[in-house]
């Protein structure tokens, strides 16, 4: 939950008055669009995930894995602490 805020927090400090475009073409289970989101051409995406605010959704795509494990092994954002991945939240992991 916490981490949610925080992560939410850090996007809106990049994305705050600027114009994003978000790119995609089809859907996850839950009815939501995969998209690869931009700000002056930088995914956004990639920032998140390196930042350690995002996690790669491995069943729709291994692009970002590098960044988290990067992320991951320098303990920045969400793995500074403990945390539940989206998907197990999702299905009631808390």
């Amino acid at each position: 939950f916490l981490c949610g805020r925080a992560a939410a927090s850090f996007l809106l400090e990049h994305v705050r008055g600027r114009a994003v475009e978000c790119r995609g073409n089809s859907e996850d289970r839950y009815g939501r669009l995969i998209a690869v989101c931009f700000i002056d051409g930088k995914d956004l995406n990639a920032m998140m995930v390196s930042e350690g605010w995002a996690l790669a959704y491995r069943d729709y795509s291994e692009k970002y894995v590098p960044q988290e494990n990067a992320a991951r092994e320098a303990s920045k954002g969400i793995w500074a602490m403990r945390f539940v991945r989206p998907w197990g939240w999702r299905r009631g992991e808390r």
